[in-house]
C-alpha cells in the first residue's frame, strides 16, 4: 500500500508569465474568477512544451490561496487518486497534477484508469468544492473516457506566443537593459 506524504512548500508564482490574450481571458474569467465557488471543476491545460501551463496552474493556486483555499501539487501521478480522496477534507481546495498523460494515456480502461475515473466521478468528490487542474503536452494520448465532458469541464489550449505576447515578453524581460527601447 502506498501512503501519502504531505510536504509544505512555498508556492512561488512568477509575475513574468505572459499568455496569449485569449488564454489569459479564459484563465481569468473561467478559472480564477470561479475559484471557491460551490461544486467540482476540472480543467485541462493542454499545449506544447514551454507555453506556461505549469506556471499558470501555479498562478491559479496562488490566487486560490489568496481566497483561503488549500492547494495541493501532486508530484507522483500514481497517487493522484489517493490525494483526491484526501483533498476533500481541506475544501475548498485546488489539486494540481502535471502530465496527465502519464496516468491517463491509451484507449483501454484498465484498473488504474477506472480507479481515476471512479475517484473523479465518485461519492468522495461529488458535491465538494474542489478544483482539479491537469496539464498535458499530449492531449490526444489521454483516454477518451477521461477527456469527456463532465469529467473535464474545460480544455484550455496554450499555443506558442503570438506577436502581441512576444512583444510583452520582450518588455517584461528586457525593459531594464540599456538600449531596450
Amino acid at each position: 500500500e502506498v501512503s501519502l506524504d504531505f510536504e509544505i512548500f512555498e508556492l512561488k508564482v512568477s509575475n513574468k508569465i505572459v499568455l496569449n490574450e485569449e488564454v489569459e481571458t479564459v484563465i481569468q474569467n473561467f478559472v480564477i474568477d470561479d475559484l471557491g465557488d460551490e461544486g467540482k471543476r476540472c480543467y485541462l491545460f493542454s499545449g506544447g512544451y514551454g507555453n506556461a501551463k505549469t506556471e499558470t496552474a501555479m498562478r491559479v493556486g496562488g490566487k486560490g490561496i489568496d481566497k483561503s483555499m488549500a492547494y495541493f501539487y501532486c508530484k507522483d501521478a500514481e497517487v493522484f487518486h489517493m490525494l483526491l480522496k484526501q483533498a476533500v477534507n481541506y475544501q475548498p481546495c485546488i489539486v494540481f497534477l502535471e502530465d496527465l498523460d502519464e496516468i491517463g494515456a491509451g484507449e483501454k480502461r484498465d484498473a488504474d484508469m477506472n480507479r481515476i475515473l471512479n475517484t473523479l466521478d465518485g461519492v468522495q468528490t461529488k458535491g465538494n468544492n474542489l478544483t482539479v487542474i491537469f496539464t498535458t503536452n499530449h492531449e490526444k494520448r489521454i483516454n477518451p473516457a477521461l477527456r469527456r465532458p463532465g469529467r473535464i469541464d474545460l480544455v484550455i489550449h496554450f499555443d506558442n506566443p503570438n506577436k502581441t505576447a512576444v512583444a510583452e515578453i520582450y518588455k517584461c524581460y528586457l525593459s531594464e537593459l540599456t538600449g531596450s527601447e
